[in-house]
């Protein structure tokens, strides 16, 4: 087990890295999707919530997946004594036609190919991907967590099917095709199930990590 912090992308800086040493951390999970983009419900200083809505806006990302600024993240992190353990997460704006079975699927199974590559060239491990095409909404801040330190919780949902262009971890663009529904989620994963459940057991939980020995 290694002690580490998850950094959204505007905070993989020298001064957060430092303050990770100061706690005791070895390892960083970093970010590379700016999840605030657009956003009207969170502060940056915060975890996004976004309401019943969207988080932001994605698609801003490209230029922070190449293998160039990937060794460069690598070697900021080195330099302060902290590993780059994992990024977290594609960008919806990658793989949308992956999640909603579009026209741009193998394109951008293609892509996604190559990002893992770069993540392979520059020494990264590991990489978190989240195949929850709901999203994540209903989020509130509250006295959650031990001693009722300021937490992020969920505050009901709704039944509404989530509109045109809102998929993967709740953020949007404005790409992808037609709203999604209870009745579009139910067949798709009756397509996918007998293919998936080949090749899991035990039960997922909504997220899947590639990774690498070291």
């Amino acid at each position: 087990m290694k002690i580490g912090l998850g950094l959204y992308r505007h905070l993989l800086t020298r001064d957060n890295f430092r303050f990770a040493r100061q706690c005791g951390c070895t390892h960083i999970v970093a970010h590379l999707v700016d999840y605030f983009r657009g956003g009207r419900h969170s502060q940056h200083d915060d975890q996004p919530t976004g309401g019943l809505g969207a988080w932001g806006l994605a698609g801003d990302s490209d230029p922070f997946w190449s293998l160039d600024y990937l060794q460069s993240l690598v070697k900021a992190a080195a330099d302060e004594g902290l590993v780059i353990a994992a990024i977290e997460n594609f960008d919806p704006a990658h793989w949308y036609d992956v999640l909603l079975d579009g026209p741009s699927r193998q394109e951008q199974i293609e892509r996604l190919q190559n990002i893992i590559r770069n993540l392979w060239r520059a020494g990264i491990g590991c990489l978190g991907y989240n195949f929850s095409i709901a999203g994540v909404a209903a989020r509130i801040t509250g006295p959650f967590a031990r001693g009722q330190a300021i937490a992020v919780g969920v505050g009901g949902g709704s039944d509404e099917p989530i509109p045109t262009g809102w998929y993967d971890h709740d953020l949007r663009s404005p790409w992808a095709g037609g709203a999604i529904t209870q009745d579009y989620i139910e067949s798709a994963l009756g397509q996918a199930w007998p293919i998936f459940g080949r090749h899991t057991s035990g039960g997922g939980r909504g997220r899947s990590y590639l990774g690498r020995s070291s």
